[in-house]
């Protein structure tokens, strides 16, 4: 494992808390939409995909060790 997987589960922490958020607040799910007409918490679950795909995305680059390079080991 790379440096900043400590960094990656606090990060992964908040993003469950916020992912979790519209299910433990009822108050989110009352907000009046603003924009095109739709609901708060159908922009707040793009959002949210978004924050997951960049999360897993930076956890892949700089957490997480490559199967690939485990792979090269094993075949050398």
């Amino acid at each position: 494992m790379k440096n900043g997987i400590g960094l990656y589960c606090i990060l992964f922490t908040i993003y469950t808390i916020f992912v979790f958020s519209p299910f433990m607040l009822s108050g989110l799910n009352q907000i009046t939409p603003v924009f095109l007409n739709l609901p708060f918490t159908v922009w707040y679950i793009h959002l949210i995909i978004i924050a997951g795909c960049i999360l897993v995305y930076w956890g892949s680059k700089c957490c997480w060790d490559s199967y690939d390079h485990s792979l090269e080991e094993v075949e050398e």
